[in-house]
């Protein structure tokens, strides 16, 4: 695997773990105040997890979408980054 494909997968992997931990935290903030009203937790307007009657329903389409988002704008400000170190060390060359 060369550096760029490894760089990228390494992105993708932080920005996966960095929904995680958000959505982890937006439920457990919001849980309390939706599961006393019956309502939805929602993010960014999207709703990521709902309470019906008792049940708790977590909306994993939601999740997913958010974290695939999360992931790509993990992936283009990494390269960004990356691209923009390169073109610096480069000029002092």
């Amino acid at each position: 695997m060369n550096k760029q494909a490894l760089r990228v997968t390494l992105e993708i992997a932080v920005g996966m773990i960095a929904s995680a931990v958000l959505f982890y935290f937006v439920i457990r903030f919001g849980y309390t105040e939706a599961a006393a009203n019956n309502g939805a937790i929602t993010f960014l307007g999207l709703e990521i997890f709902s309470f019906e009657n008792g049940t708790e329903t977590p909306n994993t389409n939601n999740m997913m979408l958010l974290g695939v988002v999360s992931s790509l704008l993990f992936v283009v400000l990494g390269e960004l980054m990356f691209g923009r170190k390169k073109k610096t060390s480069r000029r002092a060359a």
